[in-house]
């Protein structure tokens, strides 16, 4: 099992002390929201080798990942080129089934860190497609993990909001509730959260994405039922 699938891995399950929310949040344009994971056929990339991962590596973990997550659904899915290698991971809890500050728990800032990574940089990015849909506050970072590096890039939303990670971590717990104080009188909104992991970097510096096939996949799990 490579090293990218054994750190996703254990950050799926790694539930670390995270009492945060915010002010400045964006909205993707409707007040109601409903995300659909792709089906495994959409998931699938021409010249790329494509693995369903389970969401621990022992059934054991698996179980034990799942009640502490609390999810509605998830996918989890590898793609290697060659030496080329990227995760995704996709989770989403239906309305009322938790609150945001508890998904923000699991976010990569969290539990990467928990397993001794790293965070070399930090910034928030917003990103624009082809068919003009605007994301801001997608969250971008590079982990170390002994000589290794990982590219980051993941996105959370609560209902038709993104949260806004930009001062999320350790003794910034005051200002990160100020950047999503108009999310958390919200209530429990559907969640949805989606992770990219990989050994290349994932945008150029203009934060537009470096290889064409894993911007095509990111999007395609930001399709819902008002038409992403």
């Amino acid at each position: 099992m490579s090293k990218l699938v054994t750190v996703s891995s254990c950050l799926v399950f790694v539930s670390c002390i995270a009492v945060t929310v915010g002010l400045r949040f964006c909205r993707i344009g409707h007040d109601s929201v409903s995300y659909i994971l792709p089906t495994e056929d959409h998931q699938r990339i021409d010249g790329w080798e494509y693995e369903s991962l389970p969401l621990s590596p022992t059934e054991q973990l698996t179980e034990k990942t799942a009640e502490v997550l609390g999810f509605d659904d998830f996918i989890f899915s590898q793609y290697k080129q060659q030496s080329y290698e990227f995760s995704v991971f996709a989770v989403h809890w239906k309305k009322d089934s938790t609150h945001w500050l508890e998904v923000s728990t699991h976010v990569p800032d969290n539990c990467f860190t928990a397993l001794g990574m790293q965070i070399l940089e930090k910034r928030q990015v917003n990103l624009k497609n082809g068919d003009n849909l605007e994301l801001n506050n997608v969250s971008q970072r590079l982990f170390q993990s002994g000589t290794e590096r990982l590219w980051c890039l993941y996105i959370h939303f609560s209902g038709a909001t993104t949260i806004n990670y930009q001062n999320y971590g350790e003794g910034k717990t005051l200002k990160f509730l100020l950047d999503n104080v108009g999310t958390y009188f919200e209530g429990n909104q559907e969640q949805y959260y989606l992770r990219l992991l990989s050994n290349r970097e994932i945008l150029s510096i203009n934060s537009e994405f470096l290889n064409p096939d894993m911007e095509k996949i990111f999007y395609r799990f930001l399709h819902t039922e008002v038409g992403f």
